[in-house]
């Protein structure tokens, strides 16, 4: 099969799934991704002859069809210039996330020996990412064992030798053992309500435990978190954390009220509020 019949034969297949820039974007990156094709490829060498295994191919995109994530369906999503695996026991790394990493990276670069713990890790993006750019060691913890699993094998296939997993449930802990000069976490922020306004990929395939939490606790993980950072954090210790854009004054007033200054509420790329963070100063 030539390179242009693969491109149309994914298209024809996924047109009525996606609107003409979502199916241009899925399609390249099965190509690229799964086939080792390039755009530059579809421009110059249309016609190159390269090996398919349909049936390979045809499971790929009944996948695709039936609304799997493409990260899943390929197995890996790439955070900052890497290619993290990802199975539906973690969340998909999103470019909120890595900017979330960009702010923290930007605060230390110049500093050394730092301590780090990331609570929540998934796939160990941020953990892993953090500690191939800054200097020192990385914690990271998870509930989920297979998370774990997963960020594990991230960090061996990336190369971060210098971070240490480990199964922590947050809610049933009662203190952190060691202090920190970095706690950061992306935990669970989003309401049962708000469930019938989520894509169906994401309802149907990425993990519950990592996404929701429940109504009538919209801050559950954020109070557990800054009350054990104030134990957690050193003096001048900084925490950041990725939330829901409905609760930035919340959270930020959260920070304020158990010993953190120059608390501040980010938005992202979008123009949507997605980061707190804080300065720990003691009570």
């Amino acid at each position: 099969m030539t390179i242009i019949e693969l491109k149309r034969y994914c298209s024809s297949y996924l047109s009525p799934i996606f609107d003409l820039g979502e199916l241009q974007n899925t399609v390249y990156r099965v190509l690229e991704d799964a086939y080792g094709v390039t755009r530059r490829d579809l421009v110059l060498d249309e016609n190159k002859e390269i090996e398919i295994n349909m049936k390979d191919l045809d499971i790929i995109i009944e996948k695709i069809s039936n609304g799997e994530p493409l990260q899943y369906v390929l197995g890996f999503e790439n955070f900052r210039g890497h290619d993290f695996k990802v199975t539906s026991n973690v969340l998909i790394p999103r470019p909120e996330t890595e900017q979330l990493v960009e702010i923290i990276i930007s605060e230390h670069i110049n500093r050394d020996d730092l301590s780090i713990l990331d609570i929540g890790t998934g796939s160990g993006a941020i953990a892993i990412t953090l500690a191939n750019n800054l200097k020192g060691d990385v914690h990271a913890w998870d509930i989920s064992e297979e998370a774990l699993s997963i960020a594990s094998y991230n960090a061996k296939k990336i190369g971060a030798h210098n971070v240490e997993f480990k199964r922590v449930d947050i809610l049933s802990c009662d203190t952190i053992a060691r202090q920190y000069n970095i706690i950061v976490s992306n935990p669970p922020y989003v309401t049962h309500t708000e469930k019938s306004a989520m894509q169906s990929n994401v309802l149907d395939f990425e993990p519950h435990l990592a996404l929701f939490v429940d109504d009538d606790n919209p801050l559950l993980f954020y109070k557990k978190i800054t009350n054990l950072a104030e134990h957690g954090l050193l003096i001048g210790g900084r925490l950041y954390f990725e939330i829901n854009e409905m609760y930035g004054k919340e959270v930020g007033e959260l920070l304020s009220c158990c010993g953190f200054s120059d608390v501040k509420v980010i938005d992202d790329f979008r123009d949507k509020t997605r980061f707190v963070t804080g300065v720990y100063v003691g009570r």
